[in-house]
């Protein structure tokens, strides 16, 4: 392994370690605190994220694993100004990138998930409408038939008392 490669390598492992062990990010990247300010503004970004601190970030950088960060995270990685990430990660200049492409990829998926889920949910609304039109419908029915049957009845039992008058009627005029 030449020099340079072997002090690189030293040098990520003691970032690595060090971070990890010792200050905090608001230390390391935060305004007011004393801070490095290394990628101050875009730290801000990734701050505000649920889910999505210092450790989740380097760890996702040393094991080269951008799928270690969340959705959360992708999104503010996303919307922070791509000048930022060169700063943050100034050893390794592919990461930003890869890190980017899987993130823009995990938001494609999201955004692909939520309008299937919109989707669904409009369909599931109109099947519900045309069920309760369905139900209004049927019930309608129902009290036109209730009404139908109550007017029936009562046709029927006005020629009956008719038939009955004139039952009488003609019992009257044969008694007379």
């Amino acid at each position: 392994m030449t020099r340079a490669a072997t002090l690189y390598s030293v040098s990520l492992l003691a970032a690595c370690v060090s971070i990890l062990v010792g200050p905090t990010d608001e230390f390391l990247f935060g305004p007011g605190l004393g801070g490095l300010g290394l990628g101050n503004d875009c730290w801000a970004y990734l701050r505000g994220a649920r889910g999505c601190g210092l450790q989740t970030v380097v760890n996702s950088f040393v094991k080269a694993q951008p799928e270690l960060m969340g959705p959360d995270c992708c999104r503010a990685f996303l919307d922070a100004d791509d000048k930022c990430w060169p700063k943050v990660f100034p050893l390794n200049p592919f990461f930003p990138p890869t890190l980017k492409s899987y993130c823009e990829k995990l938001d494609q998926e999201a955004k692909v998930k939520m309008a299937q889920e919109e989707k669904d949910k409009r369909d599931q609304e109109e099947r519900d409408r045309e069920e309760q039109e369905i139900r209004n419908q049927e019930e309608i029915d129902r009290v036109a038939q209730e009404e139908q049957d109550k007017r029936d009845q009562e046709e029927k039992d006005r020629q009956e008392q008719d038939k009955n008058d004139d039952d009488k009627d003609d019992d009257d005029n044969d008694k007379d």
